[in-house]
């Protein structure tokens, strides 16, 4: 199940780098990137500006969360803090499975931070041009960001939560 969630990572940043590609050239020069709490804009940049910046921090993220995805196995035990520590030391069996596991929930995060991307790119999209195919209410959708950052955290418990033993 677990090696289903890197592939939801690969996609997710596939449909954020996408759709930012595909938006990007309705944008103004001047592309409003910053906004106060009633959704005004409040700060701008130019559009090769805003293009630099957003794929520079999307790939910068995406290889960190990469990296550490890949050498996992590689950081000593005694930095890794999960619960129930000495079930998974217990034998190299277990920690396969933890490894697993952690691969999992970074690979899940990493996708609900490109999911807050894509939510980016349109709320910038829609701020700048009268085109958008649909508008998100940018207070809904940031609180539909702080739910998905609760849910992130119950899931990656239930994911590094040991098995029950009978």
């Amino acid at each position: 199940m677990y090696k289903k969630f890197p592939w939801l990572w690969l996609l997710a940043l596939a449909a954020s780098v996408s759709y930012f590609l595909i938006t990007y050239s309705g944008l103004p020069e001047r592309v409003a990137t910053h906004f106060d709490l009633s959704g005004a804009p409040n700060g701008f940049m130019t559009k090769d500006g805003y293009l630099s910046f957003f794929i520079t921090f999307t790939l910068f993220l995406n290889v960190l969360f990469g990296v550490l995805f890949l050498f996992l196995k590689k950081i000593p035990f005694a930095l890794v803090n999960v619960p129930r520590k000495d079930y998974w030391a217990a034998n190299p069996e277990r920690m396969v499975a933890l490894h697993q596991r952690l691969g999992a929930v970074l690979a899940l995060i990493a996708t609900f931070m490109n999911c807050v991307f894509l939510f980016t790119v349109q709320i910038v999209y829609q701020a700048n041009t009268s085109d958008a195919t649909f508008q998100i209410p940018l207070n809904g959708g940031v609180f539909f960001i702080l739910l998905g950052s609760v849910f992130m955290v119950i899931f990656a418990f239930l994911i590094l939560r040991p098995p029950q033993e009978a």
